[in-house]
């Protein structure tokens, strides 16, 4: 489910450009059918595998919908080339997730978050790696700014969790 949230949130400027652009019957189309070819899958893959069929059951509509038809709708009517979108936009963004991920894994790992504290600092870890990262690539003075406030907050957050272990 989380997969599925993310790839249609990527997704959402997309779709505000085209409503903006009077191109709205397009993206209600795609929406209707995402819907009803969510429902049907869900149904059908809920009876062999339970909840991960339900999951499935919306992650393969919406992937197939978002990145199939509404991502190619929106760089043909701006001419934009799906490289440049790629390397400008969801490269940037996407590929400090991966060292997040394997830096969260690994507090998984190595702790057992039985509380909300262990939980929410194990998250401030992963959102300073994926900061730094992101930030590392290249980013403007407010982006950079936001993310400074972050990680200050979560260090001062993590500092008073350590005190308290």
């Amino acid at each position: 489910m989380t997969f599925a949230s993310l790839i249609d949130t990527s997704i959402w400027p997309a779709g505000s450009v085209i409503q903006s652009m009077a191109r709205h019957r397009y993206t209600a189309a795609i929406s209707i059918c995402t819907g009803i070819l969510n429902l049907i899958l869900s149904i059908i893959l809920v009876q062999y595998i339970g909840l991960t069929g339900v999951a499935l059951g919306t992650l393969i509509p919406t992937t197939i919908f978002c990145l199939g038809f509404v991502l190619p709708f929106t760089l043909r009517l701006l001419d934009i080339k799906f490289i440049i979108a790629l390397r400008e936009v969801y490269f940037p963004a996407l590929w400090p997730a991966v060292p997040m991920f394997l830096v969260m894994s690994m507090l998984r790992s190595l702790f057992a978050h039985t509380s909300f504290i262990s939980i929410g600092f194990a998250a401030g870890i992963g959102v300073m790696v994926y900061a730094v990262l992101y930030l590392i690539n290249r980013t403007n003075f407010e982006e950079r700014k936001a993310l400074h406030r972050l990680a200050v907050n979560t260090l001062q957050v993590a500092k008073v969790y350590l005190k308290v272990s």
